[in-house]
């Protein structure tokens, strides 16, 4: 059963980055998800992170495991070029319920940006997912996206989002190995600059993995993958384009 699941979703991501379609984003939108959380920011975003309720925005799934209530707050300042005046301001707010039946995640994000080199204007997002563990090793969610702000003009947008993980273990030397997927932003992409894309992009497929390679009782040390396929833009440069990697060093106290 899980291995027709997986082949599925293989299948399926496969055919939809197959489909050809031009991207024309306004310049430095592609760090929209990085903006999301500090902890994106520093490391990359990423399909199977654990920074609920954040992640979610990226696979709705990620929450599923999460047994106590969070709470994430922060704030962001982004400065342009020294020929370019004003700063750029984020703000991030969300929440993370567990329930008897599953998780439910919640987030509100807002960017306002004069900057040319990040020409988001005013966006407002928010967000809410549901995940549960269908067994203990495979996570699964459903979560929705609204966007409503303003550039060249006025636009709004609504998305639905797709996703799953498998925690796998240890598989040889990759300690706690994971992978996930999801489809983000199913729906009407915010696109309030004439001439140009929608972002974040529409109908995004997504493929995470993350894993541990040593590990200690003081620290870890891991890498994590992430490639993603916005509106099915050619395969290739789509993935050159969105591929991140990220190591992660953590202290344990």
């Amino acid at each position: 059963m899980l291995r027709k699941f997986f082949a599925f979703v293989v299948l399926l991501l496969i055919t939809v980055a197959s489909l050809t379609a031009q991207r024309r984003p306004p310049q430095g939108t592609g760090i929209y998800y990085d903006l999301i959380s500090p902890v994106f920011l520093a490391g990359g975003d990423n399909t199977v992170s654990s920074a609920s309720p954040s992640a979610d925005f990226l696979n709705p799934a990620t929450s599923a495991l999460t047994q106590r209530t969070t709470i994430d707050v922060s704030y962001l300042t982004l400065t342009g070029t020294p020929n370019q005046k004003g700063l750029a301001h984020v703000g991030n707010i969300g929440l993370t319920l567990p329930s008897s039946v599953g998780v439910f995640s919640s987030s509100l994000h807002y960017i306002t940006s004069p900057l040319d080199n990040f020409d988001f204007g005013k966006i407002g997002s928010f967000g809410f997912s549901f995940s549960k563990a269908l067994f203990p090793h495979l996570l699964v969610g459903l979560g929705t996206t609204a966007h409503i702000g303003s550039n060249d003009q006025f636009d709004w947008g609504v998305g639905l989002n797709l996703g799953f993980m498998h925690l796998a273990g240890n598989l040889g030397f990759l300690r706690d190995f994971r992978w996930g997927a999801s489809i983000r932003e199913i729906g009407k992409g915010f696109a309030p600059v004439k001439g140009r894309s929608a972002y974040p992009p529409t109908f995004t497929p997504s493929l995470g993995t993350a894993f541990k390679v040593i590990e200690s009782d003081s620290f870890y040390w891991g890498l994590a993958g992430d490639f993603a396929f916005p509106t099915g833009a050619d395969f290739t440069r789509a993935g050159e384009e969105e591929q991140d990697t990220a190591a992660m060093v953590f202290e344990r106290r």
